[in-house]
């Protein structure tokens, strides 16, 4: 059994797919195992993962109908045979010490999951790192450990200090934590419930602090950039939802309370996303949406962690969205500017 198994998912991406193969096979780690799904791809990339595997026997390429990336992932898993398991993007790329940095914290901590903070890059992957992933003037700091409820809190608290997010794809899961769990097909937005079953599994949760992922941002045929009205309601609000009834199940009502406050905080940027793209009529279905949660969000709101700037902004988007839509972009218009202004 190899220590850890990654599993690419590959669709049509024969520009990037390259890259992606070269970044595993050149792991510092050895003891590595690469499950390449080809999800049906139409383009050179079934050749491209095949030549790959001949010359190197840690690669097996899996070919399948195309299902989408829940269903390519799902396949690869139970193909999987490494202690832990990892999660690549075929068109992302990893740091060639990813994998034994975060294999070897999970190790030395007893943690179930280890997250890694990543850096966004665009398609040529030169990108001058954000400020997510700018190497502080100290350095990096060493690997830490959390147990399972602070590294919910961090991971709700979308903080940058503590870089945890959603995605899979900047994580390292035990088996045991991921046996059985699947990923939703059919959908996008799928790695909010299966990061929050097996956070939830975990009693340990190792982070690494240094950007060991390069996630490719702004493709222009990225799924991620196309109808993403439909895709907030369809996958990201029903999900979001979900993992806060999920944390209720489980006695984790703290975290509940957080995703809840987390989601609101997201609606109202959605809204305001809407309506600077002219999509009036997807801002009045989230305002529809959210309406009848009121008393919900008011409790919500009255948490310590709640800022006053985030009441506020709140009581205003629920007294008039248009209102609050105006305000904001004043805001962003005046305010930001002269904020920075002085900074510099």
């Amino acid at each position: 059994m190899p220590a850890v198994s990654v599993i690419v998912a590959i669709y049509n991406i024969e520009k990037y797919l390259p890259r992606a193969l070269d970044s595993l096979v050149n792991q510092t780690l050895r003891d590595i195992e690469i499950i390449a799904v080809d999800d049906g791809s139409t383009d050179s990339c079934p050749q491209i993962a095949d030549r790959y595997a001949e010359k190197d026997p840690r690669i097996h390429v899996i070919h399948r109908k195309n299902g989408g990336l829940s269903a390519a992932r799902n396949t690869g898993l139970s193909a999987a045979s490494g202690d832990y398991i990892g999660y690549l993007d075929g068109d992302d790329f990893a740091e060639p010490s990813m994998y034994e940095k975060m294999f070897r914290a999970c190790k030395d901590f007893g943690a179930g999951m280890c997250c890694a903070r990543y850096r966004i890059v665009d398609e040529d992957g030169k990108t001058p790192p954000r400020e997510l992933s700018r190497e502080p003037a100290g350095g990096w700091k060493a690997p830490v450990c959390f147990d399972r409820d602070e590294a919910v809190c961090h991971w709700l608290a979308q903080e940058d200090e503590i870089l945890i997010r959603n995605s899979v794809w900047s994580k390292l899961f035990r088996r045991d934590l991921v046996e059985g769990l699947t990923f939703a097909e059919g959908h996008n937005s799928e790695d909010i419930m299966y990061t929050t079953v097996a956070m939830t599994k975990a009693s340990k949760v190792a982070y690494v602090d240094e950007p060991l992922y390069n996630y490719v941002f702004g493709r222009s045929d990225s799924i991620m950039n196309k109808d993403r009205g439909e895709r907030r309601f369809r996958d990201e609000i029903p999900f979001l939802r979900q993992q806060i009834r999920y944390f209720r199940d489980h006695g984790m009502d703290e975290a509940s309370d957080r995703a809840a406050f987390w989601f609101y905080t997201q609606m109202l940027y959605y809204d305001l996303d809407f309506r600077e793209a002219g999509m009036k009529d997807y801002a009045k279905r989230l305002e529809r949406e959210i309406r009848p949660d009121r008393a919900e969000i008011e409790r919500i709101y009255k948490a310590p962690y709640v800022t006053e700037g985030n009441r506020r902004r709140m009581e205003l988007f629920l007294t008039s969205p248009a209102l609050y839509a105006l305000l904001s972009r004043l805001y962003e218009k005046c305010v930001v500017p002269l904020k920075q202004k002085r900074k510099s």
